[in-house]
C-alpha cells in the first residue's frame, strides 16, 4: 500500500477526477488494516448461502488515460492565454493540472515543481499540496520544514482549501499536541473538508489512546454518514461498509465496499469483505462475483477467505462439490490461526476423526472463540449426564462399562481411551480433548522424564496392571497407551 503522504499528494486530484487507481494510506492504513483483521471473525459456519450478480468497476486502465487528459487540459489552458486579466489564474490552473499529470505518472518531483509554481500564483489546491509535502517528515521532496508547511497550510485555508487543516493536524501530532490536532480536524470538518472528516471518523471508529478517544462506532457513523462522499476517500468508504454491515444495511454496505475496492482492486481485505456479503446476503447476492473475489483473496493469503472458500467446496455451494479441496482450504485457514475455520474443522471431523476434531475445538476455545466454548460446555454437560445415568443404573448391569468402583473399564469400550485422556490432561494440565490419540506424550504434550514415569505409575494403578520398563519404553503416543491397556486387561 502506498503511504498516507503519497495518497494526500493525489487527494486533491480526486475532486477533479471521478475514477482513478490508487492505493491506501499510511496513517489511515495503520488503523484501516487493523480493522480488516478485527472484522475477520464472521459467522459463516458450514452452511454458506447462494450469490447473485453485482458489478464492480474495473479501473485498471484509468491511470494513463487520466494523466493524458490532464496533460491535454493543461495544454489547452496554456494555449488559451491571451493577455487578459485572468492570465494568472489560468496559468496557475495550468501548472496545477500539469502537477496532477505528473503525479499520475508517478513523477512526484515534476509534480511538486508544478504545484509549487501554481501555489505561488495563488492556486489554493496547489498550496495544500505544497503544505502536505513540507509536512512529510519521511518523504518530502522539497524538504521537511514545519514552518513552511504551516505557512502554506494557512494560505490554503485562507483561500478556501480547508484540507489545510489536516496538514495542521498532522504537524500537531509530530509535536504530540493531541488536543490541538483534534481541534484542527474538527475545524476542517466544520469548514467542509472531506479529508478531515475521513480522518476524524477513523479516529472515533478505531479509538486512539493518544487522543484520549475510545472506540465509538456511533460517533464515527455520525461523522462519516453526514457527508456527500465523492472522490478518493477509500478509508471512509471501507469504514462505512463495516458500519452498515454491522447495522444489517447490506445494500449500503455493499455499495461502500464497491467504492473502496474501486480505488484498490487488488486489496485482499476488501475482496474478502465484499465477497462475504455477496455470498451470504440475499439482498446483494452475486455468487459468481463473490466466489471470484473470495478465491482471489484466499490465494493472496487472507485466512477468512480461505475459510469461506473451504466451506463452499466442502458443501458444493455454487461450485462442484470437492470435500478434499474444501478440507485443504479449511486446514490452511486454521493453520493461520483463523478461529472460525478451527470450529468448522471440528464440525466436519467429529464423526470420523474425533481426536483431531477435539484438537481444533480446544485451540479455538483457548483463543476465546465463543462458538467453541459453547460446544465444549455442551460436550461437558453430555458427559456429566452420561456418568450420572451410569451411576443411577447402579453400574450392575452386565452391559455396564464400569465396575462398581468405577476404576475399571470394559476393554472393548471407549471408556479406556477417555480415562487415559483424563489422566494425561490432569497430570500435564491440559485442556479437555487436548490429549488426542495421535499426540506424542513428550514431544507434543510436553511431558518430561519424571512426568512419563508418573504417568505409567498412574496407569498401572487405575487399570490394575503392571507395565514393565521394556514395554514402557515403547510407548510414544496417547494411542500407544490405550492400545497397550486394551491388550493387557
Amino acid at each position: 500500500m502506498a503511504d498516507l503522504d503519497s495518497l494526500r499528494k493525489k487527494m486533491r486530484a480526486e475532486k477533479e477526477v471521478k475514477q482513478k487507481t490508487t492505493n491506501f494510506s499510511d496513517r489511515a492504513s495503520s488503523r484501516f488494516q487493523n480493522s480488516y483483521k478485527d472484522l475477520s471473525e464472521d459467522s459463516a459456519g458450514i452452511n454458506p448461502h447462494n450469490f447473485q450478480n453485482n458489478g464492480i468497476q474495473n479501473n485498471t486502465n484509468v491511470q494513463k488515460s487520466t494523466a493524458s487528459t490532464y496533460h491535454d487540459d493543461a495544454q489547452n489552458i496554456n494555449s488559451s492565454n491571451n493577455g487578459t486579466n485572468n492570465v494568472v489564474s489560468e496559468q496557475a490552473e495550468y501548472y496545477f493540472k500539469m502537477g496532477i499529470h505528473y503525479s499520475y505518472l508517478n513523477d512526484e518531483v515534476s509534480a511538486i515543481n508544478e504545484y509549487k509554481k501554481a501555489a505561488q500564483l495563488g492556486h489554493p489546491k496547489a498550496m495544500y499540496e505544497i503544505a502536505a509535502d513540507y509536512s512529510d517528515i519521511d518523504d518530502s521532496i522539497l524538504g521537511y520544514d514545519p514552518s513552511k508547511a504551516v505557512y502554506w497550510a494557512r494560505k490554503a485555508i485562507e483561500n478556501g482549501e480547508y484540507d489545510g487543516y489536516d496538514v495542521l493536524s498532522d504537524l500537531y501530532v509530530e509535536e504530540e499536541k493531541w488536543q490541538e490536532s483534534l481541534r484542527a480536524l474538527e475545524e476542517g470538518v466544520k469548514r467542509g473538508s472531506l479529508l478531515c472528516r475521513q480522518n476524524l471518523g477513523e479516529i472515533y471508529y478505531y479509538g486512539d489512546e493518544d487522543y484520549g478517544i475510545e472506540e465509538d462506532e456511533e460517533k464515527a457513523f455520525q461523522i462519516l454518514s453526514s457527508a456527500d462522499w465523492e472522490g478518493e476517500y477509500p478509508v471512509a468508504y471501507a469504514i462505512l461498509g463495516h458500519l452498515y454491515s454491522g447495522f444489517q444495511e447490506i445494500v449500503k454496505a455493499k455499495d461502500f465496499y464497491v467504492r473502496a475496492l474501486n480505488y484498490d482492486p487488488k486489496d485482499k481485505f476488501l475482496k474478502y469483505y465484499l465477497g462475504n456479503l455477496l455470498v451470504f446476503y440475499e439482498s446483494v447476492r452475486d455468487y459468481s462475483r463473490g466466489k471470484n473475489l473470495l478465491e482471489s483473496s484466499a490465494n493472496e493469503g487472507h485466512p477468512g477467505a480461505m475459510n469461506l472458500v473451504g466451506v463452499m467446496y466442502y458443501n458444493g455451494e455454487g461450485v462442484p462439490q470437492n470435500t478434499t479441496i474444501g478440507m485443504n482450504w479449511l486446514y490452511k485457514s486454521a493453520e493461520k490461526g483463523y478461529l472460525e475455520a478451527m470450529v468448522n474443522l471440528y464440525r466436519v471431523l467429529k464423526d470420523t476423526e474425533n481426536d483431531k476434531a477435539l484438537y481444533w475445538l480446544n485451540r479455538a476455545a483457548q483463543a476465546g472463540n465463543q462458538d467453541a466454548i459453547q460446544i465444549k460446555e455442551e460436550l461437558a454437560e453430555q458427559e456429566r449426564n452420561a456418568r450420572k445415568s451410569a451411576y443411577n443404573s447402579g453400574w450392575s448391569s452386565s452391559n455396564s462399562s464400569f465396575t462398581r468402583e468405577g476404576s475399571f473399564y470394559n476393554k472393548d469400550s471407549g471408556w479406556i481411551k477417555n480415562k487415559v485422556m483424563r489422566i494425561l490432561e490432569d497430570k500435564l494440565t491440559l485442556d479437555r480433548g487436548e490429549a488426542a490419540s495421535y499426540k506424542r506424550i513428550v514431544e507434543d504434550l510436553g511431558a518430561d522424564s519424571l512426568d512419563a514415569i508418573e504417568i505409567i505409575m498412574e496407569m498401572e494403578k487405575e487399570f490394575n496392571l503392571t507395565i514393565p520398563d521394556s514395554d514402557a519404553e515403547k510407548i510414544r503416543t496417547v494411542g500407544d497407551i490405550v492400545s497397550y491397556i486394551k491388550s493387557h486387561t
